[in-house]
């Protein structure tokens, strides 16, 4: 397959995987940060289950998908460098160092090549990301502090 067709692929694969994964994301993002807030600012959530089921009481259903846009777009991102970039970076490791296809090194160092580039890409949308995803309303407004990956 041509570099074109990896990129939606892997594009349209993660994003698809990400947002359906939503929920548990969300559930996770909650209780990891949790103790790290004041503790007058605590949900003091016992699990992943509780977590999940106070969500749904307390917020409802959609407060799964709060941080999904940044979620959806870096998996996308990490898709696309994945799928698309790693059988580059094997080619241009047989081209410029003379590695064979798909030894050992040359699969290491696409790898990693690939894997730098999606880590560097992706990193702002992984800190929206979990902004978004353990966001409280404003006791005073109601309203959530981050309405998209931007602000």
């Amino acid at each position: 397959t041509d570099f074109a067709s990896r990129v939606g692929v892997g594009a349209l694969s993660g994003g698809i995987a990400a947002y359906i994964s939503c929920p548990a994301e969300v559930a996770v993002v909650r209780m990891s940060n949790d103790s790290t807030l004041p503790v007058n600012e605590r949900r003091n959530y016992k699990g992943v289950v509780d977590t999940a089921q106070r969500i749904i009481k307390e917020e409802g259903v959609s407060a799964f998908w709060r941080g999904s846009t940044p979620f959806v777009q870096r998996a996308m991102m990490v898709g696309v460098f994945q799928v698309a970039t790693l059988d580059q970076f094997k080619e241009l490791y047989v081209r410029k160092f003379g590695q064979r296809k798909n030894s050992i090194p040359n699969v290491f160092c696409a790898a990693m090549t690939s894997g730098l580039l999606y880590s560097i890409a992706t990193m702002p949308l992984e800190a929206a990301k979990n902004r978004m995803a353990s966001q409280k309303p404003d006791p005073e407004t109601g309203k959530l502090p981050y309405k998209n990956p931007i602000r």
